[in-house]
Order: C-alpha cells, then structure tokens, then sequence
C-alpha cells in the first residue's frame, strides 16, 4: 500500500508540474478556520482541456495533502487524485443523497439519457474549505454508478460499492403524468436490507413528497469514516398548501434512525412541523408548531411573527418564540424585534430587539453590496430537535468579500453549525494569467453559444440583489436589477439551484417558485426564469444530522 501510495504522488506531481508550466490561468488560495484547526492553501490549474489542483495545510495539527487532475477525452470526463461522488436513490425525496470522498481514478459520462461513472481507488476523509482541499487515504473501494432513462416516463438507477461491506441498491422512477411520479428502491447497503417507495405529487396549489422506507438496524448506504448522515426511517411526509396567492400552509413529520459513530452515536428522532402563512404586498404573517422527540426527551416549541413594509424605504419584523421540554416545568420565552431601512438599491442597516426571559439586548447589522466590497451582519434563529432543553438558538452570522485590486479576493465569514456553535471562515484567492505575464497573447478564448438567464424577485416582484444560483456546475449572481445569466457549451439540461451559503445579500431566504431544472437557448431564443424567494424571520428549521466527527466541509456551514 505504501508503494502504491508514493507511485501515485509521484503521477499526480508529475502531471500537476507539466501543468503548470503551460497553465493559462492559475488560482490562488489561502486561509484559516476553527471547525477543525484547519490552516492551509492551494492553487488550482487550468490549461486547454486539462484542470487540475493541488493543496497543502494543517488539519488537527496533522498535516494533510491533496490533489487532482481533470481532462474530456472525447465523450468522457476523466479524473485522477482526489475526486467525489453523490450515492443517491430515486427514493431520495427529503434531501438525504451522501457525497462520499475519494482517491483514485475514475471515468465518467453525462448525456441527455445516461450518467455513468466508474471508480477504481481508496477511501478517503476529505478536508475541504473554500480555500484548501486535501484528504487522508482509507482502505481500497470500486464504484459502480449508472442511470439511464428509457423514456418520457422510465428511469432505472443502479448504485453499487465494492469493499468491505458491499452496497448494492437498484431503483426506478415511473413518471405515470404530469404531476404524479412514482419512485421504488431495493437492496442493501454496508450488508443490510434495504427498500422504498416513494410519491411526489405536483398540483398548482398542493404539492406533496412522501415515502415509505424499510431498513436494517445498522443499515449504512456508504460505509465511510467521517461521513456521518442519518437516514430517514418509516414513513416520512411533506406536503405544502397555497390555497390562495397570499396563503401557503405546510406539513412535514420527518423520522432518522439511529447512527452509531467511532466515538458517539446520533440517536433516533423524529420532528413533526405545521406551519401557515400570510403575505401579501405590505404585509406578512406566520404561525409554527415544531414537536421533536430525541434521546427519549420530548420538546414543543412555537413560533408567531409578523412584518409590514413602511413604503419603499423600510420594514418592520417581530417574531415571538416559546418552547419547553417535557422535563422541565417553565417554558422559554423570546421576543425578537427587526427593524431595516433601505438606505439606497446597495446599503441596508437593521436593528435588532431581543427579549429572552427577562433580559434585553439590542443588536445592529445590515447589508452592502458594492462592487469592492460586499458585506452583511444578521442574527439568525435556528430550531434544533437535538437541544431539546433549549431547541432555539440565535447568533450572528457574518459575511465579507473584499476586493482590494485586480483579481485579489478576501473573504470572511462565520456560520452556525448543527451544535449552535459559530465557527469562523477566513480566505483570499487570486487569480493570474501566465501567457499575459510573460508577454505572450492569451489563448484565444470561445464564447459558448447557449445561454441561460433569469430574473429573481421577492413576492412582492421587488429584485433581489446579490443572490446566487448554482446552474450546473456554473454560479451566477444576480444584479442590481435581480437578473442574472449563464453561458454553456452544450444544450444538455441543467439543475437549477438556489445557492443560499453563496448570496451576497445576507439574511434567511427561503424558496417559493425555484424550477429544478433549465434548458440552455440559443441569445435569441433563451426564455427567462422566474425565481421566486421569501425574506423570512430569523428562524429557521434545522435538520437534525451531524456533528463535529461526521462533517466534512470545513466553511463552517452546517
């Protein structure tokens, strides 16, 4: 193993040296975090067909080393070093899809009617941040992943892990109409039995995700060190509501089975949700009721709020928080009170009223947009089953990115992780064009044909600035105007996601219209997308999950 580990360094430095010295652009990155002590940096290559990084840093005290080479040989995406893959199942209908990290090399292909992908290498446990990427290398895997689609209405998955505990889980999608898709896995996973069904209904004014899910008591899809993430068990639903334009109601009852951990284990929960919403032009309202049962503790918590805009230039949000745990004989009570003023299209201040079991604080925040230098400070609520004692917990999130001069880029930030903690982020990159250095002419570079483009707004039709999508691979911001576009090679579809960890608009945001998936149009024929967002109150539903030992992203997000 020893021999096949320098073998593959030395491949990996070769290939990342001869890159180097051709590379058209080069990026480069640096900084530090507390979620794991984390300090280190990177540059990452990029060259004709061939993309490639390289990073170096200490995680824990240890010290860690990654890196990776990309290239299209004709049809298929080649990829050498370190690399991830997503295990999901059509079942996967509340998000609980697992991204495993790797070592080794893989071949893969994406079509209008195919995905596929082959792996042949080890294990890994990824460090990753936006700033540096490394692994530590595990006991040897083989993957096997294939979809195809028949037609308008059959999809066949095929999910397979080769290692010392063999994963095996086939699945089907049935689209049976418009609005209703139907969805079925079976097999085992880390050894264990595993089956599903699942149903997705999509009506104007209901829409509806449920599935029925059956398991071993130590059933694992992956079987990974470092990746920890609960499944769902039983029957699980979702359904919301919008009997009219200004009312949307919602329902979820969500059941995670037990996790045993190397060091601790993730006990089963369940968190029952309802929820009902008003919101109109100038005025919004909502009521909650959270249930959660965790390590045999029974918590109730309840949420009220209410906001008004005054005119174009501010608005108002008072939100009232309670909740009690079955052990105890008082419940917590918070009052938090937001005030904003739109200073112009770029500044916005806020103030913050809290009042939490006879004690006041008063906070201040807001948010800048500019083209230096973006920045924002808001105070977020979250509700988090695992906590039951005290299941609300608030602190400030921050947000900068500054750029000082040409292509140099500083960012920090903080986040609240699953615990309530806040962890801090802190990194700058840059990025440098070798041929324009050595006084060389640029590699003459191709403007794809296909466009994709859009238009993001609150309900109210308002624009919002500074939020950010994820539409394939691609990022895109919107401006001033809520518009934003992105240009592609190909006419292949695309994801469409709303990439809230990435808005340069800070506060909580919710999704109301978001279309999952986009076609690329030639300039003159590009329809635009319509995004729909809620600026909620500070609080938000956390999904119960991980903890320190199983995550992975070292950004401090959740």
């Amino acid at each position: 193993m020893n021999c096949l580990r320098q073998i593959w360094r030395w491949l990996v430095s070769t290939l990342l040296l001869s890159a180097a010295l051709s590379a058209q652009v080069v990026r480069i990155s640096a900084g530090s975090t507390d979620q794991y002590d984390a300090s280190g940096g990177s540059f990452e290559l990029s060259e004709g067909r061939f993309t490639s990084g390289f990073g170096l840093g200490s995680v824990d005290g240890g010290v860690r080393f990654g890196a990776y080479i990309r290239s299209k040989v004709r049809a298929y995406d080649v990829t050498l070093g370190d690399q991830n893959a997503m295990i999901d199942l059509p079942t996967d209908l509340f998000g609980s899809g697992q991204q495993v990290d790797l070592r080794g090399l893989s071949v893969g292909t994406n079509t209008a009617t195919t995905q596929e992908l082959i792996f042949a290498g080890v294990k890994s446990v990824s460090y990753g941040a936006p700033f540096f990427s490394a692994a530590e290398n595990k006991e040897p895997v083989g993957i096997i992943l294939y979809s195809h689609k028949f037609n308008d209405q059959w999809k066949f998955h095929s999910r397979n892990i080769f290692s010392g505990e063999q994963t095996s889980i086939q699945g089907l999608e049935y689209r049976a109409s418009r609005w209703l898709k139907v969805t079925s896995s079976v097999g085992m996973g880390a050894g264990e039995p595993y089956g599903a069904i699942g149903a997705t209904a999509d009506f104007d004014q209901l829409s509806i995700k449920a599935a029925y899910i059956l398991q071993g008591r130590n059933f694992r899809r992956v079987q990974f060190d470092g990746l920890a993430v609960s499944e769902p068990l039983g029957a699980n639903i979702a359904m919301n509501w919008k009997p009219s334009s200004r009312i949307t109601t919602d329902f979820s009852h969500m059941k995670l089975n037990e996790l045993v951990l190397k060091n601790s284990t993730l006990p089963a929960a369940t968190m029952d949700t309802v929820g009902l919403n008003w919101n109109d032009r100038h005025f919004r309202a909502s009521a909650a009721v959270f249930t959660s049962t965790a390590q045999n503790i029974r918590s109730n918590a309840f949420s009220l709020s209410g906001g008004r805009k005054i005119r174009n230039w501010g608005e108002i949000d008072v939100n009232w928080l309670q909740s009690k745990a079955a052990a105890n004989k008082t419940s917590t009570n918070s009052l938090i009170t937001a005030f904003r003023e739109y200073v112009s299209p770029r500044l916005e201040l806020a103030q913050f009223v809290t009042r939490n079991d006879g004690n006041t604080t008063v906070s201040f925040g807001g948010n800048l947009i500019g083209n230096r230098l973006s920045a924002g400070l808001e105070y977020q609520t979250i509700y988090v089953p695992y906590l039951p004692s005290k299941p609300f917990m608030q602190a400030a999130v921050i947000n900068i990115r500054f750029r000082p001069f040409g292509n140099v880029e500083l960012n920090g930030g903080t986040a609240v992780g699953t615990d309530g903690r806040v962890r801090y982020t802190a990194w700058g990159n840059s990025l440098m064009v070798h041929n324009e250095r050595y006084g060389q002419p640029a590699a003459a570079m191709t403007i794809p044909k296909y466009i994709i483009r859009g238009h993001v707004t609150d309900e109210t039709g308002k624009p919002i600035r500074g939020a950010a999508l994820r539409i394939g691979k691609e990022l895109a911001f919107t401006d001033s105007d809520g518009l934003f576009f992105v240009r592609v090679s190909k006419r292949t579809g695309l994801p469409v996601e709303v990439a809230v960890d990435e808005f340069l608009a800070s506060g909580n945001w919710e999704m109301v219209t978001v279309p999952e998936r986009t076609n690329p149009e030639l300039e003159e024929h590009a329809a635009e997308l319509e995004v729909v967002l809620r600026r909620h109150s500070s609080l938000a539903s956390h999904q119960p999950g991980l903890d320190k030992e199983g995550t992975r992203s070292l950004g401090g997000g959740d």
